[in-house]
């Protein structure tokens, strides 16, 4: 038997952040969180964030492989020319950084 059996959804109703992570993804994933993460402090980013993110990687995307222009680019995300050069700059870093990061595995 496993000491988690015992442990039941209602078990939760004292946590209000508990209780929603239950009621939202299911007693196995909280029990599985708890399990990974029990004790810390864990930082959840915004979704505008991570959908920015998506869109940043799509914006440099179609600048490097279709070679869409950064003033067509701007025009068709509603963002400043220089905002869109700011974008292509950051994710240049961060695909440097990647790329780095695989070939230090071999």
């Amino acid at each position: 038997m496993n000491a988690w059996d015992e442990v039941l959804t209602e078990d939760f109703k004292g946590d209000t952040d508990m209780s929603l992570f239950v009621e939202t993804f299911g007693l196995d994933a909280a029990k599985k969180y708890i399990e990974i993460f029990g004790g810390d402090s864990v930082y959840v980013p915004k979704a505008e964030s991570v959908i920015r993110m998506g869109r940043d990687r799509k914006i440099y995307r179609e600048f490097k492989e279709k070679n869409v222009s950064i003033d067509e680019l701007a025009a068709r995300y509603g963002l400043t020319p220089r905002h869109i050069r700011v974008i292509l700059q950051d994710q240049k870093r961060l695909n440097r950084q990647v790329n780095e990061k695989q070939l230090e595995m071999f």
